[in-house]
């Protein structure tokens, strides 16, 4: 009986943590808004614009980081040979605040795969990790 009333209790202080809070489809469309820009300016070779207003306001602080990124992804978009179009590959959601996206992003000559965390914040969403590279075969199952 005090084991059920222990097992009872401890199941009952471990469901917020078991709990997946969804987004909502205006969070979703928010995401999706802040990637269609990041990804139109992108594509049109306003790379340092489209990472300032896709990251957290504090992370747009970073002016080198965020230059080598801008001028890192403007290579990637040369050699998959623009402008891209791009889709969601995969979507994970760990709370209603944190969201992470996977993207294939293509041109006419190459795949890219970029991989975005969200987070929510008062003033809206919000990219605080943003990482791309070439499709391995793992991508995609095989």
């Amino acid at each position: 009986m005090l084991r059920a009333f222990i097992l009872s209790l401890a199941m009952l202080f471990d469901m917020p943590v078991l709990a997946h809070a969804e987004i909502s489809a205006a969070d979703k469309k928010d995401i999706d808004a802040k990637v269609d820009a990041f990804m139109t300016g992108v594509s049109a070779g306003k790379t340092l614009e489209a990472a300032n207003a896709i990251f957290l306001p504090r992370l747009t602080e970073k002016k080198v980081e965020l230059q080598n990124l801008a001028s890192q992804m403007s290579l990637a978009v040369s050699y998959a040979g623009g402008p891209l179009k791009w889709a969601v590959m995969q979507e994970t959601q760990s709370a209603d605040v944190l969201v992470f996206r996977q993207y294939v992003a293509y041109g006419t000559e190459l795949p890219l795969k970029f991989n975005f965390v969200f987070f929510k914040t008062p003033k809206g969403w919000f990219a605080y990790n943003v990482f791309f590279s070439d499709i391995a075969a793992s991508d995609i199952g095989g």
